[in-house]
């Protein structure tokens, strides 16, 4: 049975400040509000438009019932936004990013007037390559001087452990985004319009690889583009299709391939309608939010067991979603496990049926339950 968060005179405020408003967080925000609502507590979201390179990699979004601030660039990294009001909140929550200045603000005023101050992250960044940096110093120095945390993945959970932080304080929300309109969208994929892509786009063939997602360094793809040759040569039919934008995107014009399909940015129907196509979904480089994309769309991902990926890579269970392969794999033996997946049809089914599985469990309606469960514990725990 849920229980209210209710005191005799007015709801308890519960206030999230974030640096930006991405679209795919809006569905989490819409939820939690409603669910907090209904335990009489409100909430309040306070974002800024994106600047700087933010802007470069993030549509400006909005949302009709947040509270938009106008956010200071102080040099070239550090960031300050207003956030007196959010402060008036019974439990403030906000992003763990180094250049927030208006975090540490925060956290030394929660200190000083007795105020639940809580991190909203990973733990770390798990992309650095230099654990010891000044960076990853600075950020855990202050992970722990926090009242409470709201972390991505069971990663977060032991990293902040082993920095001390009370495990009853921690509270795992399984980062997810709504992958409802994906089951929507493939049930309005007729199997005439499906075969009338693969004719037009795929010349026939059943051996298609996805990738999805930005187009930089840390996703290999010069890696990515080296072994899809190798796969090509094992199997003179394989078709990948390359949806996403980046400053590397060059490299995959510059191979000239017909059977290589770069189709830039894409959403909705028309993203749907290409990865459909698929049978296995090509990620050699940092995996992140899109094996949550992968298990809806029951199309197993393959991937290396790198040490910079984000929390969600977690969410992999290697021969059971998807697969993952050593470290130090090289594109020659990642496109022989590509041609052999595409040509084992009952372990490609078995990995399918995995992934469709696991995307009951990483669902955006279980995410904000786990954090509107968690804002009633932080709201009903005790300051020391």
């Amino acid at each position: 049975m849920k229980t209210k968060a209710t005191r005799k005179s007015k709801p308890y405020k519960v206030a999230f400040v974030t640096e930006i408003l991405t679209h795919y967080r809006i569905p989490f925000h819409e939820q939690v509000r409603q669910k907090l609502l209904e335990r009489n507590v409100s909430y309040e979201v306070y974002y800024s438009d994106p600047t700087g390179d933010a802007a470069l990699k993030f549509e400006k979004t909005d949302l009709q019932w947040g509270k938009k601030i106008k956010s200071v660039r102080i040099g070239n990294k550090a960031i300050w936004q207003p956030i007196k009001e959010a402060l008036n909140a019974d439990l403030i929550i906000v992003g763990q990013e180094n250049k927030l200045i208006a975090t540490y603000y925060a956290i030394i005023w929660g200190k000083i007037a007795r105020k639940k101050i809580a991190f909203f992250g990973h733990g770390k960044n798990f992309q650095s390559k230099h654990s010891a940096s000044h960076r990853e110093k600075w950020k855990k120095f202050w992970a722990t001087k926090v009242f409470w945390w709201f972390g991505y993945t069971d990663e977060t959970r032991i990293h902040l452990e082993t920095l001390g932080f009370p495990e009853k304080k921690i509270t795992i929300f399984q980062n997810s985004i709504d992958t409802s309109k994906i089951t929507e969208e493939l049930g309005l994929i007729s199997q005439q319009q499906h075969m009338e892509m693969r004719e037009n786009l795929l010349d026939n063939s059943d051996n298609v690889g996805i990738y999805v997602g930005g187009i930089y360094k840390e996703k290999r793809i010069s890696f990515l583009l080296e072994a899809a040759l190798y796969i090509r040569e094992a199997l003179p039919n394989f078709q990948l299709i390359v949806i996403g934008s980046g400053p590397d995107e060059n490299m995959i014009g510059d191979r000239n391939a017909n059977w290589i399909h770069f189709v830039g940015p894409k959403y909705a129907m028309q993203k749907t309608e290409l990865i459909s196509q698929a049978k296995v979904w090509l990620m050699p480089g940092l995996v992140g939010l899109a094996v949550v994309d992968s298990f809806a769309y029951g199309i197993p991902m393959v991937t290396c067991d790198l040490d910079y990926h984000s929390p969600e890579f977690a969410y992999l269970r290697n021969m059971e979603n998807g697969i993952i392969l050593p470290e130090q794999t090289t594109p020659k033996e990642y496109a022989d496990a590509i041609a052999d997946l595409l040509q084992n049809k009952d372990l490609l089914s078995q990995l399918s049926t995995g992934a469709k599985m696991s995307k009951t469990k990483y669902t955006i309606e279980a995410m904000s339950d786990r954090f509107v469960e968690g804002v009633i514990m932080a709201l009903k725990a005790k300051i020391n």
